[in-house]
């Protein structure tokens, strides 16, 4: 649940970083558009990351988040400086994101083989279809976006946010039904129990 709409709020963010820049703020912004986009990605890899604390708590072993959060701050210290002499903000971002990658990558691979015992393709299927679906949604948008030549003022703006929506929804449909993800059951229990 928490990628179906994690995903998408990134994914909108990363696809119209550039029109809400260049209509809400100015031109002047516009340099700050890449940073805002790698933050989005940072921001999706934080929400699958946050779900992962809850888990450590539960099985009384706290040190191992408390290990992995120390990983990340020494890859942060590592990677901070010298990418932000290099590219500036974007490279601040940059800096911020991978020690997060890296982080969530190594506490969902202790999760699924040491904790739950689950194979890898049942944790991962609930993150996979809408990850699949962002990533189609993003690259269908940006070339709609990119093709048609419209001025960027706020109903156009309204209109993208409409289409990425729709995009998002018909593609995680489509992948539910040829991957028989069944979305449906994942989330009733929680909206009823």
């Amino acid at each position: 649940l928490t990628a179906f709409l994690s995903f998408p709020i990134a994914g909108l963010i990363f696809v119209l970083a550039p029109d809400f820049t260049r209509i809400f703020l100015g031109e002047k912004w516009m340099p700050m558009v890449p940073a805002m986009q790698v933050l989005a990605i940072f921001g999706a890899i934080r929400s699958i990351g946050a779900t992962f604390g809850p888990i450590y708590q539960a099985i009384n072993r706290p040190d191992i988040l408390t290990k992995l959060s120390f990983l990340k701050l020494i890859l942060l210290i590592i990677l901070i400086y010298p990418l932000t002499i290099k590219f500036g903000i974007l490279g601040a971002a940059l800096a911020t994101t991978l020690p997060s990658f890296f982080h969530n990558s190594i506490g969902a691979i202790l999760i699924i083989k040491k904790i739950i015992c689950c194979d890898s393709k049942s944790f991962l299927q609930p993150i996979f279809v809408p990850l699949i679906s962002i990533i189609l949604t993003s690259i269908v948008s940006i070339r709609f976006i990119n093709c048609i030549s419209w001025e960027n003022n706020h109903f156009t703006f309204a209109f993208s946010i409409v289409l990425i929506a729709i995009l998002y929804t018909s593609f995680f449909y489509i992948l539910c039904k040829v991957l028989g993800y069944k979305f449906k059951l994942l989330i009733t229990p929680k909206i009823l129990g």
